[in-house]
Parts: C-alpha cells; sequence; structure tokens
C-alpha cells in the first residue's frame, strides 16, 4: 500500500510531468507533396527491352549520379534492369539495352519483380520478388541477388524470405521489399497477403535478419483500409517513416491513396507506435494514374527536401514512373 506522503509526492510528479508530456507528444511530422509538379521520369520509352510497363523503382546515390533499379514488361513477364540519372532523377539512362536479372530459377518463372537495393562493404546485395504463379500477385516470395559492380548478379536459388507457415496471414503471397541495415542487424518491410476467396490480402509486414538470407520475428504492422501495400522505410530526423499505399474501396483491388507514418516520440506516446496520414490520391496526378499508384520511392536530403517516385497506372493499364518534389519537417500539433 501507497503511504499519503508516497501518494502526495506521485500526484506532484503527475501533474508537474503533465505539461511537458503534452508539450512533446504534441510534436509530430509533416510531408507535403507537390503533385501538380508531378512529370513522368520512366516509361517504356526509357527502357529499349520494355515492351509495356516500367514501374518499382529502387534508388541509389553515389557521387553525383544516381542508380536505379526496375522492373519492366518484357513481353512474357517482367524482369529487372538498372538505368541511371546525371540530373537527380529528371532524366534516365540504360547503359545495358537489356535486363540484367532474368526468370531463371523454378520459382520464379512468371515474374520478377521490386528490387531493393543496397550496398554495404563494396557489395550490392538486392531483394526482390518472383512467383512461378500465373495469376495477378499470387504466389510471390522474396529472393536475394548479390554483386560487386551492379551489373553481375548471383542469385541464391532459394527464396530468402519464402510464404509464411501454413494458416499464417502471409502464406499466400510475399512482395515488395524494403531493406535497411541498422545496428549489425537488416529490418525488411514487405507486403504480405493470406487468401480471402481466391485473392490475395495484402498488409504491411516486417521481419528482421543477421545475414539477410534468413528472416525471423515475422509480424503484420500496418492494415489499413481495405488492403496496405509495398512499404518504402527512410530514416530521417532521427526517426524511421514509412510510406506505402492502400486500396479504399470494397471490391477493387486497385491501391489508390499514398500514406506516409512515423514511429511515435516518447516511447511511441498514443494509441500506435507508428502514426499515420493520407497524403495523396491517385486522381491528384491526373490521367497517368488514372487506375492506381504503387511503389513509393523517396530521395531526401539531409535537409528533408526531395522527391518521391511512385508508379502510376494509367486507364490503359500502362505502368510509368513518375516523381514530384516533397518536403519532410517536424511540426507541433501542425502549427510550424
Amino acid at each position: 500500500m501507497f503511504s499519503s506522503d508516497s501518494m502526495e509526492r506521485h500526484k506532484k510528479f503527475f501533474y508537474l510531468s503533465l505539461p511537458l508530456v503534452l508539450f512533446y507528444s504534441g510534436f509530430d511530422w509533416e510531408c507535403e507533396l507537390k503533385p501538380e509538379l508531378a512529370e513522368v521520369v520512366i516509361s517504356p520509352e526509357t527502357v529499349p527491352w520494355a515492351m509495356w510497363d516500367t514501374a518499382d523503382l529502387s534508388i541509389l546515390r553515389e557521387g553525383n549520379r544516381l542508380y536505379g533499379w526496375i522492373d519492366a514488361n518484357t513481353g512474357p513477364g517482367y524482369e529487372i534492369g538498372m538505368l541511371y540519372s546525371d540530373d537527380n532523377g529528371q532524366s534516365w539512362v540504360d547503359p545495358f539495352g537489356k535486363p540484367l536479372l532474368s526468370r531463371d530459377l523454378p520459382w520464379e518463372t512468371v515474374q520478377i519483380v521490386s528490387p531493393h537495393v543496397l550496398k554495404r562493404d563494396g557489395r550490392y546485395e538486392m531483394w526482390y520478388s518472383g512467383t512461378s504463379d500465373g495469376r495477378l500477385a499470387v504466389g510471390y516470395q522474396i529472393g536475394l541477388a548479390t554483386s560487386r559492380d551492379g551489373v553481375t548478379w548471383m542469385k541464391e536459388t532459394s527464396p530468402v524470405l519464402p510464404f509464411g507457415a501454413s494458416g499464417s496471414e502471409d502464406d499466400f503471397s510475399v512482395v515488395d521489399p524494403c531493406v535497411r541495415y541498422e545496428d549489425g542487424e537488416y529490418r525488411m518491410w514487405y507486403s504480405g497477403a493470406e487468401e480471402v476467396k481466391g485473392l490475395p490480402w495484402f498488409q504491411v509486414w516486417e521481419a528482421s535478419s543477421k545475414d539477410g538470407l534468413t528472416w525471423t520475428d515475422r509480424k503484420p504492422i500496418v492494415s489499413d483500409w481495405i488492403l496496405s501495400a509495398a512499404p518504402e522505410v527512410i530514416e530521417h530526423g532521427g526517426t524511421r517513416h514509412l510510406f506505402y499505399v492502400t486500396a479504399t474501396s470494397p471490391g477493387k483491388a486497385a491501391f489508390q491513396e499514398l500514406r506516409h507514418r512515423s514511429e511515435g516520440w516518447l516511447l511511441g506516446f498514443g494509441f500506435s507506435h507508428w502514426k499515420g496520414e493520407t497524403l495523396l490520391s491517385h486522381e491528384q496526378l491526373g490521367p497517368v494514374a488514372a487506375h492506381s499508384l504503387y511503389s513509393p520511392c523517396v530521395d531526401l536530403a539531409p535537409d528533408g527536401t526531395g522527391w518521391l517516385y511512385l508508379s502510376a497506372h494509367d486507364h490503359l493499364g500502362v505502368w510509368r514512373v513518375v516523381r514530384m518534389p516533397m518536403t519532410l519537417s517536424r511540426s507541433w500539433f501542425g502549427l510550424f
């Protein structure tokens, strides 16, 4: 039992700390986009070997050059190639005129998509998704390829993140890896789906690994609206920021909104450790995204200014990559 003196001390501490808690709980992050300035920067015309689509950009900066890995439809299926830009992402060059990763393993015979590339200890590491199932968005698993020069890649023969255990909520499809290396450990965020009436029901998941090959601690972290998918995680201002897309209409699998979440201050003060808001609807991008949007990719400078890239799907079914200016800054109760 607490004594009366102890109770008084606790009450004083509570009342003294309450203004500080309220003050710090008001700090949040504000992400400003300028969709009116969005422009197509990668299209099927950019990539000589693309027959129809170009999508799912992953970027790395090396000096003044920006490297990008994308997937493109070659006719029989999607494969992965590399581009570069010397004007900060406004225009892109395909130096090889062919894909660098093809569908040559038994578990990836139909598509390989959604590359995500890190460079660590002088080696490039690419996590990507592949499927041997011809149904839309079904049967994907995540593989790993490595390279010394970013051009010639060696694949692991089996998926490094296969389907979840039978009965789990990611036992039908795992796709869209985003990987960071932090404090001696890899962290992956991905789209994981269970089967609902024959269709994949996606949520955003996370997992961890010591070597990038064996992944544990798989768990869903975001299930907004109808479906949530295509995570992009960056660190800015000492905080992780998560960008992802959602499907908002029952009966439609199209992803039509972009959302942003940031990890909360004060040990996750608030209802959720990750707090979110809608940043963009596909209609704001006009005809180029008349059907849907996907695969956010962020290129941000230390001052919080930069570019957001998105895969945009028009009413004819063609995917292109668009970009728009963005700013990520702190705010206090939205006042500054």
